[in-house]
């Protein structure tokens, strides 16, 4: 992945990013650190299209983002939002397997794939029936980072993962995040802690 001078500005002239370059390696896991308000939520949600850089390049896969279907680039990335994102009315396999759902992937496979990402994540299959709200905030972590993996991205964007739990389970989860990073192989995880 490649940042080339982005600059995102918004209205009255209010700039959020300016000529921001950078290149992730491939199999590099990257982070950005960088104080509240400077800009790091909004770099990483122009990696699938979220915001528009006002100028500059960003390429995904060797290719422009400008040149891919939003859509597309956005089932093609794995992304973990700020607060998890879970959606409260679905269950936990259904969170883990929504963009495998919305792509068509068939009910079957969805299901054994979730049964595999459990695994990963360290939960056992009871929790396959459960709410959102029947989680503590790890678990809820866990299956946010689940549901990037589910299709298998080559490129996980993570927004603050960590940011809602308390020192202790941060640091398991963050020990237990590089320890799949290094399971998986991915491409490019990147990352705003």
């Amino acid at each position: 992945m490649v940042f080339q001078e982005v600059t995102k500005e918004y209205a009255r002239g209010v700039r959020a990013l300016e000529g921001v370059s950078f290149e992730v390696e491939e199999g590099e896991f990257f982070c950005l650190i960088g104080p509240s308000g400077c800009g790091k939520t909004t770099l990483l949600k122009m990696v699938n299209r979220l915001l528009e850089p006002t100028s500059g390049r960003i390429f995904v896969y060797g290719r422009d983002v400008r040149a891919w279907d939003p859509i597309a680039l956005r089932r093609s990335v794995g992304y973990v939002i700020q607060q998890i994102g879970l959606f409260p009315h679905l269950t936990v396999e259904e969170n883990m397997t929504y963009v495998l759902a919305i792509m068509g992937v068939p009910l079957q496979v969805r299901r054994q794939r979730a049964r595999e990402l459990l695994g990963v994540i360290g939960l056992d299959e009871s929790y396959l029936r459960r709410f959102p709200g029947e989680l503590s905030g790890g678990e809820r972590q866990r299956v946010g980072v689940a549901r990037a993996l589910a299709a298998d991205p080559k490129l996980i964007v993570m927004d603050e993962p960590f940011g809602a739990l308390d020192q202790i389970t941060r640091m398991r989860l963050q020990d237990e995040l590089l320890e799949l990073h290094r399971k998986l192989q991915k491409d490019h995880p990147l990352c705003n802690p």
